[in-house]
């Protein structure tokens, strides 16, 4: 992808970025990816769900007899999302080959845990921006906001960013938890 391509450029001009290795950072590019993509299979039906408020689509599925959230995940289901596994899966093997982890079972724990929390975190960002529909008519880009952008500054070492923002995407809105601070066990 772009983003990718773009942490390839800049690694291309220096040798480490906030302390990090082209590797680390791939890594954490890797992480927040994989986590990222396997939330948009899951949860990436609440990025319409605007469009079903305003439609009036929405009203539909409130009188079926299943729970709303898993109507709401389903919709617009795309197998296509799956294609975003294989880039981000990649990037990740890659760069665990690359820097010769010590593996023991904690650490497999913690990779496999860096990537499933952030998934479930993740797709509680979706559900969190997804209800903002509810009070604002047109909220899509607002929660785009959140997601996207939450994936795209997730991708890079939290070193580079001035401490209010850091702060912020750590106790505000927790996306230092996706990867950063359990990557840091590795790194």
């Amino acid at each position: 992808s772009l983003d990718l391509a773009a942490l390839l450029v800049i690694y291309s001009q220096v040798k480490t970025l906030a302390g990090f290795t082209l590797p680390q950072t791939l890594y954490l590019y890797g992480t927040t990816r994989l986590a990222f993509a396997l939330s948009d299979v899951i949860a990436s039906g609440i990025e319409t769900l605007s469009d079903s408020i305003r439609m009036g689509t929405f009203d539909v599925m409130l009188i079926r007899p299943v729970g709303t959230l898993p109507q709401v995940l389903a919709d617009q289901f795309t197998p296509k999302r799956f294609g975003k596994l294989i880039p981000a899966t990649a990037t990740l093997i890659w760069a665990i080959e690359t820097l010769h982890i010590a593996w023991t079972p904690l650490k497999a724990a913690v990779c496999a845990g860096t990537v499933l929390c952030g998934t479930v975190i993740y797709c509680a960002l979706w559900v969190l921006t997804g209800s903002i529909s509810f009070v604002a008519t047109d909220a899509r880009e607002t929660a785009n906001i959140i997601t996207y952008g939450g994936e795209l500054v997730t991708e890079y070492p939290f070193g580079i960013y001035q401490r209010p923002l850091a702060l912020t995407m750590t106790f505000a809105i927790p996306l230092a938890f996706i990867t950063w601070h359990p990557s840091l066990y590795f790194l």
